[in-house]
């Protein structure tokens, strides 16, 4: 049985516009809020993906950072996807006890020809302390 994640639209990371290069989703980031810990999920539901040539990857990562610029972003997830369907990334913000209060999604994107379509959004696992 698959587990069921809570959709907050304003947790949304991405609107699920295709992507055809490594960038960022169509949202600028997350605020978790001052000094508080978040420990989440970021839930992909991928509509569709190219495989045509074969040589091509996705690859979805969670990014956080203490500014909104990410001047010096941190990975605090990621996940290699070859298929559609929802696809999760457990995270923490809190990494050796630097709090990354902003969150955004980057995926990374490679081959001849990659296209990858879905919205990606962030649930909490617990209640932010």
């Amino acid at each position: 049985m698959a587990t069921l994640y809570p959709y907050d639209a304003n947790a949304v990371l991405h609107d699920g516009t295709a992507l055809t290069a490594t960038g960022v989703g169509t949202v600028a980031y997350y605020d978790v809020g001052a000094a508080a810990r978040f420990p989440a999920v970021a839930v992909a539901a991928i509509t569709a993906l190219d495989a045509t040539t074969g040589n091509e990857t996705y690859d979805l990562v969670i990014e956080g950072s203490t500014d909104t610029a990410f001047t010096t972003p941190v990975q605090l997830g990621s996940r290699v996807i070859t298929a559609t369907g929802r696809h999760t990334v457990l995270f923490d913000n809190d990494q050796a006890g630097t709090i990354y209060r902003y969150i955004r999604y980057k995926p990374v994107l490679a081959g001849t020809t990659p296209i990858l379509t879905g919205i990606v959004y962030l649930a909490p696992l617990f209640p932010v302390a």
